[in-house]
């Protein structure tokens, strides 16, 4: 999710990128409301909404990471120095900048919240290898561009292959570790198979894959829908496995072709994925600030109400904040793209 270079009119090559992020992003979102309101005891652990829970995170990080994998090697082409910078300022201060903002911002309505956070000196320096929430994937990431750097001189193919055997193992270990390191060696397959493919016009097979599509995007939906249900455990902490694979890769197969194939035309996700970064940063404190209100001091619980509230705002406020910023030119110092 790396941020766009601009927010221009969209190239044709770069439509069907913003078109899958927006898709991501509101995928990110909605993935945490339900998650908050099965927490919140609002939604069932074996009903619909708890089934396209478990879907969305069978798949949505990996199709972040292969698309922040997609121009890796184009933007290292411009030198490895402009490609550090951009991801200090991209990705690491974000990082640091909103986790911290969050980790506060939850310390102080822990009354309110699912769950209770600590906040200390020891928490804040836990940061440097104990990601806050949603941001291990910022500090993933960065993980990964350092290693895409390093590697830039060896063939992506081996690079793929290596990252695909490194995932699985990490797959495999999942049950048993929480790391940092395997949580970035989960989703590597998907980074380096985006350096692979890139963002070349026509991918090998794909002309093929174009005439199916109408009927094998939805295939592949359901295929993920199918496999996610099965093999869903109702845990806690729902997480990439060997058992979810065909999932994820059905689930980031159908956003990604799909896109490939009519992106250009959606504008609307276009927009949401140029602003994909905010979003991100920003989404939980909003849908976890709204769920509050609406809920206990409000006493709503009503579904139909507080679900649609909670995506319209948790989207709606981040782009209007990061509109504003970047109208003022203080969006890159407040870590919002």
């Amino acid at each position: 999710m790396a941020p766009p270079e601009t927010h221009a009119a969209t190239p044709a090559r770069l439509a069907w990128l913003d078109a899958a992020r927006g898709i991501g992003i509101v995928l990110v979102v909605l993935g945490h409301i339900l998650g908050g309101l099965r927490d919140a005891g609002l939604i069932e652990r074996s009903g619909f909404g708890a089934h396209l829970f478990y879907a969305i995170y069978s798949f949505h990080m990996p199709l972040f990471f292969w698309l922040a994998g997609s121009l890796v090697d184009a933007r290292l082409a411009k030198g490895c120095g402009r490609f550090l910078q951009a991801t200090l300022i991209g990705v690491v201060w974000p990082y640091f900048l909103w986790g911290f903002l969050q980790s506060l911002a939850n310390h102080l309505g822990s009354a309110y919240t699912n769950h209770q956070y600590p906040f200390d000196a020891q928490r804040l320096i836990s940061f440097l290898w104990q990601p806050p929430a949603q941001f291990w994937f910022l500090y993933a990431l960065f993980l990964l561009h350092l290693l895409a750097l390093l590697s830039r001189h060896i063939p992506r193919g081996l690079c793929l292959g290596a990252a695909s055997a490194l995932s699985l193992a990490a797959l495999w270990a999942w049950p048993e570790s929480s790391s940092i390191l395997v949580w970035t060696a989960m989703p590597a397959w998907a980074y380096f198979a985006g350096c692979l493919l890139g963002n070349a016009p026509l991918w090998p097979g794909e002309a093929a894959l174009r005439r199916v599509a109408p009927v094998l995007v939805p295939l592949l939906l359901l295929a993920c829908g199918t496999v996610s249900i099965l093999v869903q455990d109702h845990g806690d902490a729902p997480g990439l496995n060997l058992p979810i694979l065909p999932a994820t890769l059905a689930g980031v197969g159908a956003v990604i072709l799909a896109c490939r194939c009519w992106g250009q035309h959606l504008s609307g996700l276009q927009c949401l994925g140029q602003f994909s970064m905010s979003i991100y940063v920003l989404h939980v404190l909003i849908v976890a600030g709204t769920r509050i209100a609406l809920v206990k001091l409000l006493h709503i619980e009503a579904l139909w109400l507080i679900l649609p509230s909670q995506l319209l705002l948790g989207i709606g406020v981040p782009l209007a904040l990061a509109a504003l910023a970047r109208r003022w030119n203080i969006n890159r110092l407040l870590g919002l793209g």
